[in-house]
């Protein structure tokens, strides 16, 4: 089957050729929003780490080559932007002693880290709220 993704990807664009922004996104907005949902709820680093590497998955396999510019701006830039705050996060999580990041001083750039990644998650479901429930174009080719 020509185009046929073996891994199972969705593949969201229409008989009538059309991205549809909020079908092709949401499996990211979906995993951005359980790592958001856990930090809120203050959980483990592991359960964190596991989160946010299930996100980077899902991150990676999404083409934001392939969305018309409204989509990109407004949804998956910011996206983006929390997926790699996230990553700053586990990072810096990752320097820090057993007994916590305030023993080691990098509680501040963690929380600063969770905060810019909520922003951003914040930022991109309010751009899907903006754009509606309307189709994007795909991007045009070279």
């Amino acid at each position: 089957m020509p185009g046929s993704d073996p891994l199972g990807a969705f593949d969201p664009v229409g008989t009538h050729g059309t991205l549809d922004c909020r079908s092709y996104l949401d499996p990211l907005l979906r995993s951005l929003h359980a790592v958001d949902i856990a930090v809120t709820l203050h959980v483990d680093r592991t359960s964190y780490e596991s989160l946010v590497s299930i996100e980077h998955a899902v991150y990676s396999r999404s083409n934001f080559a392939a969305l018309d510019r409204p989509c990109a701006v407004h949804v998956a830039s910011p996206a983006a932007a929390a997926t790699h705050a996230y990553a700053a996060a586990d990072d810096v999580w990752s320097r820090c002693a057993p007994a916590g990041c305030e023993a080691t001083g990098l509680a501040r750039r963690l929380h600063h880290r969770l905060a810019r990644a909520n922003r951003d998650v914040e930022r991109a479901l309010e751009g899907l709220d903006r754009l509606g429930r309307a189709p994007v174009g795909r991007h045009p080719g070279p």
